[in-house]
This record gives C-alpha cells, structure tokens and sequence, in this order.
C-alpha cells in the first residue's frame, strides 16, 4: 500500500508526522509526504515554497486581528490550490490512502 501524508513542513507538525511514517514503512508500505518542502529524509513531492515564503514576509509586517486575516487568507488560498490538484497528485503517484494533519484544512 501506497500512503501519502499531508502535513505543515513547521517542526510541530512534521516531525509527528514524519516518524508515524516511519513506522507504516517498517509495516512494508511505501510513504510520500504531498505538498512538502523535505520529509526528513522520506520521500516527497515538492510544492512551490515561494509563494509560501512570501506571504510569511508580508505576514510579519503585520500585527493582531490584521496579520490574523491575511495569514487566514493565505490559508484559504493554499487549500483551494491543493484541492485542485489533489486527485491528479493521487492519481499520478498510485497513492492508496491519505493521512491528513489536523491542521490542515483539506
């Protein structure tokens, strides 16, 4: 079985993540993190980290109920992108099942 894994690449989030993966692979399944920067060493498929990085800068320059909103917009936005192109990401790579981060609002 092939398992794809979709989590934030912050360490809270990844690390968990990273070593619950560890273990399916030890159970003789296959792991890739989807939307993923690095997995510590597992295998990954790439996204595009810069217009992550952007809105992390212009996020900063923000404070209180004003970097809530624009941080909450970028969220959004960076869902709606991934539930477009999550089924063909699946599809193309022959992933099985999915383990979402409870983070992420996919």
């Amino acid at each position: 079985m092939k398992i794809g894994f979709i989590c934030p690449d912050a360490p809270g989030h990844i690390n968990p993540m990273t070593a619950l993966a560890r273990h399916v692979v030890m159970r003789n399944n296959e792991v890739v993190f989807l939307y993923s920067s690095g997995a510590r060493g597992l295998p990954f498929i790439p996204y595009d980290d810069d217009d992550f990085q952007e809105a992390l800068n212009e996020i900063s320059k923000k404070q209180g109920e004003d970097a809530l909103q624009l941080a909450i917009r970028h969220v959004m936005a960076q869902t709606e992108t991934i539930m477009k192109s999550l089924p063909k990401i699946v599809q193309d790579n022959k992933i099985d099942a999915l383990v979402v981060d409870n983070i992420s609002f996919y």
